[in-house]
């Protein structure tokens, strides 16, 4: 007698629609896993660039500063930082302002469009000194500095709070949408 060693063609079907319901019930959580990790790669970034800044600040043993940038050559008058931002040498080290004398160090563009990151009202900028203490002559009361990365769509506890405190020191934990 002879004997078939396949499938037959309701098993490969069967197996199929199984399939095809456990890649529907997976895919949900993994476009959450993907937006987590996007809102976890653009709070990383950020980090670095607030650590950049005082990293270069100590190399350069001079006032480094970081303001949001919407064209990439000047500082704007807002606590978005969604369109970018500047990390530069600042030298008269007053305004937090990118001058004719200063030296700009590096560009951050956009974000994407799925996140935003804002600050404190008065958080127009950061500025550390040579010693890696932070520095604020407009308002020097307003340490520690606040930001809130939040994404688009935002539910439970997705949103990231960022806070630098006047001696350098970064602290960050995850925040309610609302």
């Amino acid at each position: 007698m002879k004997r078939n060693n396949g499938f037959t063609l309701i098993e490969l079907l069967i197996a199929i629609s199984i399939s095809a319901i456990l890649i529907s019930m997976a895919i949900p959580s993994f476009s959450s896993f993907i937006t987590n990790n996007i809102n976890t790669m653009h709070m990383d970034e950020f980090i670095s660039s607030i650590q950049t800044t005082r990293s270069e600040a100590l190399k350069l043993n001079a006032r480094v500063s970081m303001c949001p940038s919407i064209n990439g050559s000047s500082c704007s008058d807002s606590d978005d930082w969604t369109t970018g931002w500047l990390i530069f040498k600042d030298v008269d080290g007053v305004n937090g302002k990118f001058d004719a004398n200063d030296k700009l160090i590096k560009v951050y563009g956009r974000v994407a469009n799925q996140i935003s990151i804002s600050a404190n009202s008065s958080s127009q900028y950061i500025q550390f000194l040579s010693s890696g203490y932070t520095s604020n002559y407009s308002n020097p009361g307003s340490l520690p500095v606040e930001f809130v990365i939040t994404p688009k769509n935002c539910e439970g506890n997705n949103s990231k709070e960022i806070q630098l405190a006047k001696y350098g020191h970064l602290a960050y934990s995850k925040k309610s949408c609302s």
